[in-house]
């Protein structure tokens, strides 16, 4: 079994889609109701709500959104550090400024329109 992907629930799918074409600068394909965002090594679906319960009624009784961390691997610090700098032009919410944690990961994390928050990190060595 291999994990592919993961698919983000929207009330709004123009707006979450345009969001990550816009932060992860790659192209999408699809339309208004399901859009795919293909990022090295998965895919990023997003879909409406609408679709969903047409597909399966009651599928979304509980399900709600801002409840999802996505992350996203780069290669180093200067790296998430940079990106943090273009993230901040672009003027999205940051939620954590880019850190070290004590595990030995290196990360800034955003908050998507719809509340979810997105991790930019790197590994690096223990206790740098």
């Amino acid at each position: 079994m291999k994990l592919i992907g993961i698919c983000i629930i929207t009330e709004d799918v123009i707006r979450l889609r345009d969001f990550y074409v816009k932060i992860l600068n790659v192209p999408f394909e699809g339309d208004d109701v399901f859009s795919v965002i293909k990022a090295k090594g998965a895919e990023l679906s997003i879909c409406a709500i609408s679709i969903m319960q047409e597909m399966a009624p009651e599928s979304m009784k509980n399900a709600s959104n801002g409840s999802h961390i996505l992350e996203f691997q780069v290669n180093s610090i200067d790296e998430v550090d940079s990106f943090y700098t273009q993230l901040m032009d672009l003027g999205v919410q940051i939620v954590k400024v880019p850190t070290t944690q004590s595990w030995g990961r290196h990360s800034v994390w955003i908050r998507d329109p719809d509340g979810n928050i997105v991790n930019f990190f790197c590994n690096v060595k223990k206790g740098k």
